[in-house]
């Protein structure tokens, strides 16, 4: 009988790997893991597709390392249904795995898997990734489908989760494990630098919209009116033209639009202050841990952050807590942060490189895996 250290079945459901689901299988196999088996519906998400019949495909990725993709009728309301079958059937026939990993609680990949891990007395857990339970849903379909995912990640066998407000609301009975998406090994292998004295850099990547906070970092330079001060922007989104037209005012703001990975770790160095200002009342920041504050950490800056997420449990140490979510209070603390002696700057980078430096990919893998096994 096969282990979870000997083979896992990796029904991810998504159209293509994303870098956490890529990230996983290899580090899986880094693990000890025998065979990562991915099963996916590739260009799902359309209902027009001009194909109407997917046809079976099985890609080797790496050694180890498969895709398989069943066939699916994409019709329209005959879509989920037939991709529901199709993974039933696909795990039915095949050989009996010693786990199964589901990326998202989609019921039309997860229902079969919880199926099949029943049928089999064979560990399941599923990742509840980018799930916001209690949020009010747009049509009547979207909120049946949040009640099915949550339904699911309620009473599923184990639950692996990024932030432990998602554990505990959810399922305070039931087991359940916090994981991480560790920061990119380039961040990690940057050579130290000193922060410059003689600048005022306030930094925020990501997305440029309400939902991330880059509104509210835009409010706060109103408050700073000191020139020598800096106020960087890079990323995309709907706030866009409006940071645009605020650089066209105000000099001191840039917006470096979508940058390659090389200006992005070049624009992190260079910065005196990162800050990740992510409303925390929003119930989709609760639920959802900011990746991007990971890369912060291990760029080794001082960090500016609201409590969203399970941040202020784990990170209080190492950064500095956005207290009052307003304009006003976010740049004090941008002028408190860059009037700081230099030798307080450099050691609260250093604690928050220190939170990260262990937290690879393989520890996340590991970490699944020992929590399947105490299924």
């Amino acid at each position: 009988m096969q282990t979870p250290e000997d083979c896992a079945q990796n029904p991810w459901g998504s159209e293509a790997l994303n870098i956490t689901q890529l990230s996983l299988m290899r580090a899986f196999r880094a693990c000890g893991v025998e065979q990562v088996i991915g099963i996916s519906f590739p260009g799902s998400s359309s209902w027009h597709n001009p194909h109407r019949i997917k046809q079976s495909k099985k890609t080797t990725l790496e050694p180890g390392i498969e895709i398989w993709e069943p066939p699916f009728l994409a019709l329209g309301p005959f879509q989920p249904p037939s991709q529901f079958v199709a993974c039933l059937l696909n795990l039915a026939r095949g050989a009996k795995p010693g786990a199964f990993l589901i990326s998202n609680p989609v019921s039309r990949i997860s229902v079969p898997a919880l199926i099949m891990s029943r049928a089999w007395h064979t560990p399941i857990t599923i990742i509840a990734s980018d799930l916001s339970p209690h949020t009010t849903a747009s049509n009547v379909l979207r909120k049946s489908q949040l009640m099915l995912q949550t339904t699911i990640t309620r009473h599923a066998p184990g639950v692996i989760v990024f932030s432990n407000h998602l554990g505990r609301d959810l399922r305070p009975t039931r087991p359940w494990r916090r994981m991480v998406r560790p920061p990119s090994k380039d961040l990690l292998e940057l050579s130290p630098v000193s922060p410059d004295l003689n600048s005022r850099i306030a930094y925020y990547a990501g997305t440029m919209a309400e939902v991330a906070g880059a509104d509210l970092f835009l409010q706060a330079t109103h408050y700073i009116e000191d020139s020598s001060y800096r106020f960087w922007f890079s990323g995309r989104g709907p706030l866009d033209d409006a940071i645009h037209i605020a650089a066209e005012k105000d000099p001191r703001i840039t917006h470096w639009g979508f940058v390659n990975r090389e200006k992005y770790c070049e624009l992190l160095q260079q910065a005196n202050v990162l800050i990740n200002p992510r409303p925390s009342y929003l119930l989709e920041n609760r639920y959802n841990f900011p990746s991007k504050l990971m890369e912060y950490m291990a760029a080794g800056r001082p960090i500016i952050s609201t409590a969203t997420s399970d941040i202020a449990e784990y990170y209080a140490d190492a950064i500095i807590l956005l207290d009052d979510e307003t304009p006003e209070r976010l740049a004090q603390l941008i002028q408190q942060v860059c009037e700081m002696p230099v030798d307080k700057q450099i050691a609260l980078g250093q604690r928050a490189r220190q939170h990260v430096e262990n937290e690879t990919w393989e520890a996340q893998a590991q970490r699944i895996l020992d929590f399947m096994q105490s299924l």
